[in-house]
């Protein structure tokens, strides 16, 4: 989950792919386990972490 939410932070494609290829990058098979274990690490959802993340680089801008 760390590799993922690093690829999210640094790189900016991985904010505009889909949640599957996150999941899957993961080594998910259910994307809603994904999405069950990326909330507990970060507190968000993975799209809501993302929107988060993009609204705080672009007010940095």
């Amino acid at each position: 989950m760390n590799y993922i939410i690093g690829k999210i932070e640094k790189n900016k494609r991985y904010r505009t792919v889909k949640i599957n290829y996150l999941a899957d990058e993961c080594g998910f098979r259910d994307v809603h386990t994904f999405i069950r274990s990326f909330k507990i690490r970060t507190g968000e959802v993975p799209t809501k972490y993302i929107q988060n993340l993009s609204s705080e680089n672009s007010e940095e801008a």
